[in-house]
């Protein structure tokens, strides 16, 4: 098994990239390790595109953006 050097990260797959994969799993009948092997990305990446339900990338959930002051102002005038 080949393991990524240390400070090297994977990037999040595109839309574009799980239809790849799904269509190489599903209509040329490529195994996981054949197509990590030929598209550059990890396995577990490959392993996760095709179990999902659909190609369709997930919204990432994380910290709300803080508003910018012209959205506060425009608030408190609201509410006051």
């Amino acid at each position: 098994m080949e393991f990524r050097p240390k400070g090297v990260h994977t990037k999040h797959l595109t839309e574009a990239d799980r239809i790849r994969i799904r269509t190489l799993y599903f209509d040329a009948y490529m195994p996981p390790k054949a197509i990590a092997k030929q598209t550059g990305y990890t396995l577990s990446q490959v392993r996760h595109a095709v179990r999902a339900n659909s190609a369709a990338v997930k919204p990432r959930s994380g910290r709300p953006r803080k508003p910018k002051k012209d959205e506060e102002k425009a608030e408190s005038n609201r509410e006051g």
